[in-house]
């Protein structure tokens, strides 16, 4: 993650020294990893998408903000874990449970995939899902998870042993499977 890291830094100066050709290559570069963490928070594709662009969007109207010593992706990814939060409470009183059937990855596009994450939706967190799916699918580190989650390390890998546990328990239950 090293050189891509660098990468996505440097594209992060450009664009704050209004080099506004950088904005379509650090999209390119971050896209899906932004997929991913937001794809924790989010059962649409819509709204995963809603979400990917707002975040580009702030993250360009807040470049001067952008600090050159921390890391470029962290700083993105923390502003698309506020901008899904924001949605979420704004939209808890109307989120429908039947959405979940409209994920769709390219690369894990099987039954199977979707039926687990539905079966394990009504017990795991937003984030919870975001760390399992980097964590499993996208093959992150826990250390990379919470620097790009802004999360210590311990509490990254307390999320995920949380919802290993509560997955578990429920993987025991015959309407698991139903």
């Amino acid at each position: 993650m090293g050189q891509h890291t660098r990468e996505i830094d440097e594209c992060l100066l450009k664009l704050k020294d209004n080099d506004h050709d950088a904005m379509e290559l650090l999209i390119s570069k971050t896209q899906r990893l932004l997929y991913m963490i937001l794809r924790g928070f989010f059962h649409r594709e819509q709204d995963i998408a809603d979400a990917m662009q707002e975040t580009y969007l702030r993250v360009y109207q807040n470049i001067h903000k952008y600090k050159a010593h921390h890391s470029g992706m962290a700083w993105i990814s923390r502003i698309a874990k506020n901008i899904a939060l924001d949605i979420l409470r704004k939209r808890k009183h109307e989120q429908n449970q039947d959405d979940i059937s409209e994920i769709a990855d390219p690369n894990h596009d099987s039954i199977q995939f979707k039926d687990l994450l539905h079966q394990i939706h009504p017990f795991t967190s937003p984030l919870q899902r975001s760390i399992i799916i980097m964590h499993l699918v996208e093959g992150y580190t826990f250390m990379e998870i919470g620097t790009l989650l802004d999360l210590s390390t311990s509490n990254t890998k307390y999320h995920y042993q949380k919802a290993m546990e509560n997955i578990r328990k429920h993987l025991d239950k015959e309407d698991f499977y139903d």
